[in-house]
């Protein structure tokens, strides 16, 4: 073994690097809004499945859907600058948990349903180095392993929690 490193996740990493779960440097929270438009509820616009599987930043030229949400759904669910949001379904297991950076404050902008959104605590961990974390084969790989279903595979909130990560020093993240 090499002076300086360690053996983690049956990798080697930098002694100065920690090993951790999800949960431990973020708040992660699965989205219930969704397309339907009523009119009991304040108008917003919508981050969608597709806004997020197809991008890998989330930022103001994408044309948001417009829907409605309840006062409760919008504090909790807008958008923030170093968010994360994943996908927590899809049609085959290797294809869930994609994730995007939300690279800017997007006022009235809510996080919609099929999605998770992970709010990283951002004196432990940077968001851009989360969402390539995120995307690497050794985190996804338990994503994988851990989506269930048989026509349409999905995570549970606890899979997403419990998912291992490593964590460099802020400096090495960004």
């Amino acid at each position: 073994m090499l002076k300086g490193y360690k053996e983690s996740l049956e990798k080697t990493i930098p002694d100065n690097w920690e090993i951790g779960i999800l949960s431990d440097v973020s708040e992660i929270r699965f989205s219930n809004v969704d397309k339907i438009t009523s009119s009991d509820e304040a108008p917003i616009l919508l981050c969608n499945y597709l806004d997020v599987y197809n991008n890998e930043y989330i930022d103001d030229r994408i044309e948001f859907m417009p829907a409605t949400a309840t006062d409760k759904e919008i504090e909790k669910f807008t958008l923030k600058k170093g968010d994360v949001i994943i996908t927590k379904d899809s049609e085959t297991p290797d294809d869930t948990a994609k994730p995007a950076v939300v690279v800017q404050d997007l006022t009235n902008v809510l996080c919609g349903y099929h999605l998770a959104l992970i709010r990283p605590d951002s004196q432990r961990v940077d968001s851009v180095f989360l969402g390539k974390m995120l995307s690497s084969k050794i985190v996804n790989h338990q994503f994988e392993r851990l989506a269930q279903g048989l026509t349409r595979f999905g995570l549970e909130v606890s899979s997403i929690k419990n998912a291992l990560i490593a964590i460099p020093p802020q400096q090495e993240q960004r």
